[in-house]
């Protein structure tokens, strides 16, 4: 599955022309807005008539849950998302950057759910979590 804007153009049958964008681009935007986007490439051929490589700035969709929400169901939520995962891969092309170390990027004991942790825990991923290019996940800052 192709985001819808990109499959409207592409039914005008015009060329489409991706204007990506640089490391450098997503860290002054960090630094602007306070947020933690991460920059990644999409290979070639990922989207309609795309021949070249694509830098883009992937929103790591930091899902959190107040302390609350029931445990099992924050275990079961990551479990799912790792079970579907590698078919969504195949399905749609946004998905093709997804990875553990994505999903696990920046979390860590004091902000992820304990049902999240057991979860990565279980699934080997939360090693992957120390990834030292990662920033701990934060919203941002709210005036």
């Amino acid at each position: 599955m192709i985001p819808g804007v990109v499959r409207q153009h592409e039914a005008t049958g015009k060329k489409l022309c991706y204007i990506g964008v640089t490391k450098e681009n997503i860290e002054q935007l960090n630094k602007k807005f306070q947020a933690t986007w991460l920059h990644t490439v999409l290979p070639p051929n990922t989207l309609p008539h795309q021949s070249e490589p694509l830098g883009i700035g992937v929103n790591r969709a930091y899902a959190a849950v107040h302390e609350s929400f029931d445990e099992e169901k924050a275990y079961k939520t990551v479990m799912a998302v790792a079970k579907i995962a590698p078919e969504m891969k195949e399905l749609h092309a946004l998905w093709r950057v997804w990875s553990p170390e994505l999903m696990t990027c920046g979390l860590s004991e004091e902000n992820a759910h304990p049902g999240a942790v057991r979860a990565y825990k279980e699934l080997g991923w939360w090693t992957k979590s120390d990834n030292p290019l990662c920033t701990p996940m934060t919203y941002p800052a709210t005036n």
